[in-house]
Order: structure tokens, then sequence, then C-alpha cells
């Protein structure tokens, strides 16, 4: 993904307010800045792939979670099954 094509996802994501400023505590106990909320980019597709196919570039894949993914809650569902078919490990 070019720069130009990065900078349209990111101005896209603020438009249908998928990105959220500020100071946020994460499941895991870690402070963040950003917040990507997935449930409103589940209403959108074409960004919610353009987002998994950046994850798929950019981010490593951790070791598989211990749940398997018919158990994993909803709000992950979506954007697992738009990284599934890319991975080089199942997801589980």
């Amino acid at each position: 993904m070019d720069a130009a094509a990065k900078e349209a996802l990111i101005l896209d994501l603020h438009a249908v307010e998928a990105v959220k400023l500020g100071s946020f505590v994460l499941k895991s106990g870690i402070t963040s800045p950003i917040y990507l909320d997935l449930r409103v980019l589940v209403s959108h597709p074409r960004l919610l792939a353009s987002v998994a196919s950046l994850l798929r570039t950019h981010a490593p894949l951790r070791p598989p979670l211990r749940r398997p993914l018919h158990r994993a809650p909803l709000r992950r569902r979506p954007l697992r099954r738009r990284l599934r078919p890319h991975a080089p490990q199942p997801l589980r």
C-alpha cells in the first residue's frame, strides 16, 4: 500500500468515525492514544478489507489464540475472516 492509499484510508477511517483519539486503557492494561472501533468498521466492508490488508503486511502474526475461532467474540470475527485466507498459519 503506497503513501497516498494509506492517507486515503486514514481520511476514510476518520470520516466514518472508526478511529478515536484520546487516552484508552486496552484490555491488556496498556494505555493507547488511538482506538480503532471495529464495531464501526464492520459496517464498511471496503474499509475493513483495507485495514486487514494493511495489518497483514505490517503487523507480525502472534501465536495462535487459545480459543478456537468459532468461539471468538463477535467484534473480532469480521477482521479475522479478512485475515484468514492470507495468513501463513491458521488463525485459531
